[in-house]
């Protein structure tokens, strides 16, 4: 479509207002909008008398040689005590290697436990089970699952292999930067450890109503590393997602400026470095779809910085072959979309 300068620079802001504003969000757990917009808040003090446990803390460290350090603490969100209670931890989710007593739990106490379990390799990956025998009637029990995981040594040649895709996008609602059809193209990046930075952008998506689904091509939305072979992650992924909709602008450079402010961020430093990096990424991914907004003849609807910690990753993905979508929620524009993308372990 055709606009003049002054109208693309009034939609551009318009649109940068609702987009960067937006990061903001990006900072809550990498599952935080998966679904749909964010829920409404739980009362943090309801009416009545109510538990609710959950797995606060969890870690497994190396421990000599042959043994891993297992450290959680559950902390009880209610209002009242807790009767004893037992938790359960399964190697892959799957076999029990612990199952440990926890004593009554004051209200908004919390119990440590620690222990030692037998290493027998280089990378474990535990899923704790908060009160797996259901003693505790919890006014929320989809809070009672926490992976932890570790490597010994990096490399770890028994480390799982994950490839992160998007498969599909949905048009809920067609942006408000023209009154035909959206336009829509996808910058996408990702980073792990040191050296593994890289930033795709797909084709335009002529003629996209509202309503309407689209698929990626099998080339595309390859955030994590190529589709289909994969990479280790041992630290997690950082990935930042930007969708525009295609006005005049020069596309390569859209992309080279997204990839370049996206390196400023750098790699995930170590296995709890998930989080800080999104913090430290925001910024940089604001200043770059900045510079694009201002100097390119597109227009943005929409970025989105998150991570998938090596937790995350083990809880959508434990075993090889099995892999978990992951909708991500983009308003922008006057628009609203869905972003599906499937974590899958190959190995």
């Amino acid at each position: 479509m055709n606009t003049t300068k002054n109208t693309r620079l009034f939609r551009a802001f318009a649109a940068g207002v609702l987009g960067l504003a937006g990061l903001v969000g990006a900072a809550l757990p990498a599952s935080a909008f998966d679904g749909g917009p964010p829920p409404p808040p739980i009362d943090d003090d309801p009416a009545g008398t109510y538990l609710d446990l959950a797995g606060t803390s969890a870690k497994v460290t190396p421990y000599g040689t042959s043994e891993w350090q297992v450290d959680v603490t559950v902390q009880n969100f209610g209002n009242t005590y807790t009767a004893p209670f037992t938790n359960t931890f399964r190697v892959d989710g799957t076999t029990v290697v612990a199952t440990r007593s926890m004593g009554s739990i004051a209200y908004h106490g919390s119990r440590t436990d620690s222990f030692r379990i037998p290493r027998t390799g280089c990378f474990v990956q535990l899923k704790l089970s908060v009160d797996s025998g259901n003693v505790v009637t919890e006014r929320l029990e989809t809070n009672n699952m926490t992976w932890m995981v570790r490597q010994a040594t990096n490399p770890c040649s028994i480390a799982p292999k994950y490839t992160i895709k998007a498969e599909t996008f949905r048009a809920a609602d067609e942006s408000s930067y023209n009154l035909g059809s959206d336009e829509p193209f996808w910058n996408f990046s990702s980073v792990g450890t040191a050296g593994t930075a890289r930033t795709t952008q797909t084709k335009v998506f002529s003629g996209v109503d509202t309503g309407e689904t689209h698929p990626f091509a099998s080339t595309e939305g390859c955030l994590w590393r190529n589709c289909g072979v994969g990479d280790y992650a041992p630290n997690g992924v950082g990935m930042s997602v930007q969708l525009w909709e295609k006005d005049q602008g020069d596309m390569t450079a859209n992309q080279a400026k997204a990839a370049e402010y996206f390196g400023y961020a750098g790699f995930i430093a170590s296995a709890a470095g998930a989080p800080p990096w999104v913090t430290k990424a925001i910024p940089y991914v604001a200043e770059g779809v900045k510079w694009a907004m201002e100097y390119l003849e597109d227009d943005l609807m929409k970025t989105d910085t998150f991570a998938f910690s090596p937790a995350d990753l083990a809880a959508k993905a434990p075993l090889k072959g099995q892999s978990t979508i992951s909708t991500r929620y983009l308003e922008g524009g006057g628009g609203i979309y869905y972003l599906n993308l499937r974590a899958t372990r190959v190995s």
